[in-house]
C-alpha cells in the first residue's frame, strides 16, 4: 500500500472545517495533513485549498568592498 501525500491545507475564508479525530477545526493559517479521502472530498467541494509554497527569499545583497 502506498503512502498518501502530505499537503498544507487551508480552509476557504469563513469556513470552519472539522479535523477527523480532533475537536478543533483546521487552522485558518493552514495545517499539514495527509490527503485521505476525507481531505480529497473537502478539496473537491472547495472547502479547502492546497497552500502554494512561498518562494525562496531573495539572497541578501553582498556589500561592496
Amino acid at each position: 500500500m502506498r503512502e498518501l501525500p502530505i499537503e498544507t491545507l487551508v480552509p476557504r475564508e469563513g469556513k470552519h472545517i472539522p479535523v477527523p479525530g480532533r475537536r478543533a477545526p483546521l487552522a485558518a493559517t493552514g495545517e499539514r495533513m495527509r490527503l485521505t479521502t476525507y481531505w480529497q472530498r473537502r478539496l473537491a467541494e472547495g472547502d479547502v485549498t492546497i497552500a502554494t509554497p512561498l518562494s525562496e527569499p531573495a539572497p541578501a545583497p553582498v556589500p561592496e568592498t
